[in-house]
């Protein structure tokens, strides 16, 4: 245990120094320290690092020695001098242990360190088959294509044979056929938007010649028809046939059949894209609006799958088991339950060989890989918060939950029993003060909030077309703060400010009983606003939050805006740091007060402030590990991210030419590089200034300044968040924090201002 310890301290602290010169040669500058430490060239560095941490983690099999893995990906990425190492000692590596980065090193196969770590691959799948196989199969087709555009042909070919050796190792036809029928459970109407969705944009991507549109159109016609409109499909489910038997007549009387032909004819017209758009959006809303179409509530898994429904076995796995117990799916449950969200999810049960029962929700039409590298992150802060002293002592732990993709278009996410989300708590509360029923949405605050958001544009002209966020873009531009404060709490004058204490307290058998729950709540919302704030995790309206009914615990969900994706592309950026309203605040009252709303006062102490000091603490002093995690995940390949980093270089350099200034960052860019590469760079850049005591202000800035949907307006919105020193203690702090307390008073004090909240978009209810 000692030798892995001291090994791994001697990997920590050559890896800093190297990181250091890495953020120099980023930054095109050499610092004295740089200069310094340069009698070892970085090759040979980064050499000692992989040996170190190799080492370290032959010799010990816990969590913080694991911990450095992802490290070794970016290492065998940067340094080719160190992939001959690393293949020579992978087999004295815990397998079992490398097992919950498969997905990561999946996603390095295909470039030039592929064939370093084509050999652990290939002993992780022969291993643990189930495990390997549903990575494998989101991963096989970027790997094929990113591989082929290689310039390594003697790599490539070598990487080209471990994918053939997957695919025979990990053939399996009952794998296949159980995410076939899973993605069956998604609703068809929703699946077929999917479809349309896509052939529209591939129909407005002006990058494409003609000839390559039309490929792109008929690829995704026929690969909706196959899995809509083909009647000889078997097993899934009486719902799916019947659309199929009420719509395919009339796709092939609008577009014609499979092969796409009359559809390219249509679109060869002058109106023919017009004519599509419609038409295809019209049998898109007859389809919801069907009677009996995407009814929530309880349903039967046979209506959806009737392979899921008749199934018995004990070769499948059940997802997500552990490798140190291989639960097997005996069957599933024959009644299953649709959720009222979007996307209409469904949780199932899975019979399990230990007879006991397992519940997940079934969600098709996105992509989970984000939602699964939270969690991954999650668990590693866990540990540094477990194995920390003082965090360990005073039970700040993150709770956490199981996310399996599956493929590309379906997974599942593990059932947190026992749990309510936040916006039923508010709106049970709100009806029992009003004696009888009312949502969140139409009660007359948010009128009232609505009212306020509109207030500047009574003088414009009613005739012109304004963009979605120009009336929260004036709020902005033509009010001045006490304006905005004073409007919020016009708003709050209308909401009891105990609606979730009301709520909390309901839960609890007595007194007492209230009191651990507020600690627990107090303790896990102070763990996980923190977390959030380091992996900036947005979108946290009141459905995104689950309270434990046994204990009061806030847990997080729904991760799809992450890494500072909230503040960076929504038309109305989200500028604080996390959830932090009055109601959830209220809870803590008279004990704990953490708002510093209208005076100039530091944020009180208590327990959800200490709590916070001590996480932030804790991560902070394991920012390195943390950062080697972090690193490995945004740079995953992953559409999405695609699209918002060309959208936000673009937009950044605009603002820099704008501003006369290019930034050391950017200006290191050669302006023919990818810009994909340059968006993880910028992440784990922020993600470090958070860590080493940033002003939050000044990473808010950076992240919405690159907002490619503030055409207009950006100032005001950058005078906002740094706030007003008569107010803000974040105004009267510099660029970097003196210490962790001072930094979480200025995150508090971003996350509780009225003059922000009061800028905020609607659904995201900030004045509950």
């Amino acid at each position: 245990m000692e030798a892995s310890h001291l090994r791994l301290q001697l990997g920590l602290f050559c890896d800093q120094v190297l990181k250091k010169r890495d953020d120099d040669l980023i930054d095109n500058t050499i610092s004295a320290y740089s200069n310094q430490q340069q009698s070892l060239p970085s090759d040979e560095l980064a050499l000692h690092v992989v040996k170190s941490y190799m080492a370290s983690m032959a010799l010990q099999t816990s969590n913080e020695s694991l911990a450095a893995f992802p490290r070794l990906l970016e290492l065998l990425e940067r340094y080719p001098n160190t992939r001959k190492t690393f293949q020579q000692h992978s087999n004295e590596l815990p397998i079992k242990n490398v097992l919950p980065w498969v997905s990561q090193i999946l996603s390095r196969m295909g470039g030039p360190e592929g064939a370093s770590l084509a050999p652990i691959v290939e002993n992780l799948a022969s291993q643990y088959p189930q495990h390997v196989c549903y990575p494998f199969r989101i991963s096989r087709d970027d790997l094929l294509n990113r591989n082929r555009d290689s310039d390594h042909p003697e790599e490539s070919a070598s990487v080209r044979r471990s994918i053939a050796k997957l695919d025979v190792i990990l053939s399996n036809p009952l794998v296949d056929t159980c995410v076939y029928s899973l993605e069956k459970m998604t609703h068809p109407e929703l699946r077929y938007k999917a479809f349309i969705d896509d052939i529209r944009s591939a129909l407005q991507n002006k990058s494409k010649d003609a000839k390559q549109t039309r490929r792109s159109v008929l690829d995704g016609w026929k690969e909706m028809f196959d899995d809509l409109f083909d009647v000889a499909q078997k097993h899934i489910g009486a719902y799916n046939v019947n659309f199929c038997k009420n719509y395919a007549p009339i796709i092939k009387k609008e577009f014609g059949g499979r092969d796409g032909e009359k559809l390219l004819k249509l679109l060869d017209k002058k109106d023919g894209a017009a004519h599509f758009e419609r038409v295809s959006g019209e049998l898109n809303n007859k389809m919801k609006t069907q009677k009996g179409a995407m009814n929530a509530g309880p349903s039967k898994l046979n209506y959806f799958s009737t392979w899921l429904a008749d199934y018995h076995g004990d070769e499948l796995l059940v997802p997500g088991s552990s490798s140190d117990q291989l639960l097997t799916i005996d069957g599933f449950d024959p009644n299953i339950l649709v959720m009222g969200s979007i996307r209409r999810p469904k949780r199932i049960k899975i019979r399990a060989s230990d007879e006991k029962e397992y519940m997940f929700l079934v969600k098709g039409g996105e992509d989970l890989r984000q939602d699964e590298r939270i969690q991954q992150l999650f668990l590693q802060m866990s540990d540094m918060l477990r194995n920390d002293p003082q965090c360990g002592a005073h039970g700040l732990l993150l709770k956490r939950y199981k996310v399996i993709p599956m493929s590309k278009q379906v997974g599942l996410i593990e059932w947190v029993d026992n749990t309510v989300p936040l916006k039923a708590i508010v709106e049970e509360q709100f009806s029992i003060k009003e004696k009888t029923k009312i949502e969140v949405m139409r009660h007359k605050s948010v009128q009232l909030y609505q009212q306020h958001v509109q207030s500047t544009m009574a003088t414009l002209p009613r005739d012109k077309k304004y963009p979605v966020n120009y009336s929260y873009l004036r709020l902005y531009a033509k009010k001045k703060r006490q304006e905005v404060v004073e409007a919020m709490h016009e708003i709050y004058d209308v909401i009891p400010e105990d609606l979730l204490k009301n709520g909390l307290l309901s839960m609890s058998n007595s007194s007492d009983a209230y009191f651990v729950v507020r600690d627990r709540y107090a303790k896990s919302l102070a763990s996980f606003s923190i977390a959030s704030y380091i992996l900036g995790i947005g979108d946290r309206h009141l459905e995104n939050f689950l309270i434990d009914k046994s204990d009061g615990t806030m847990i997080g969900i729904d991760f799809g805006h992450a890494f500072g994706s909230a503040t960076e592309i929504l038309p109305v950026p989200e500028l604080m740091p996390f959830r932090l309203t009055r109601q959830m605040l209220s809870v803590l009252s008279p004990i704990s007060s953490t708002s510093a709303q209208e005076s100039n006062d530091v944020p009180a102490s208590g327990a959800l402030m200490e709590g916070m000091v001590l996480v932030m603490q804790a991560l902070h002093k394991n920012r390195e590990l943390l950062l080697n995690t972090m690193d490995v995940f945004v740079k995953e390949p992953l559409v999405d991210w695609q699209k918002h980093a060309n959208d936000a270089k673009r937009k950044q350099a605009a603002s820099e030419l704008n501003d006369g200034v290019v930034t050391s960052l950017s200006s290191s860019m050669d302006a023919s590089a990818d810009e994909t590469a340059w968006y993880p760079q910028r992440k784990i850049k922020m993600a470090r200034m958070k860590l080493e005591l940033a002003n939050p202000t000044v990473i808010m800035t950076q992240d919405v300044k690159t907002n490619p949907q503030l055409k207009i307006g950006l100032d005001p919105i950058t005078q906002v968040i740094k706030g007003d020193a008569d107010h803000n203690i974040r105004a009267r702090v510099g660029d970097k924090c003196d210490s962790v307390r001072q930094q979480v008073e200025c995150l508090v004090d971003l996350a509780t201002d009225p003059a922000i909240l009061g800028r905020t978009y609607i659904g995201w209810c900030p004045h509950i």
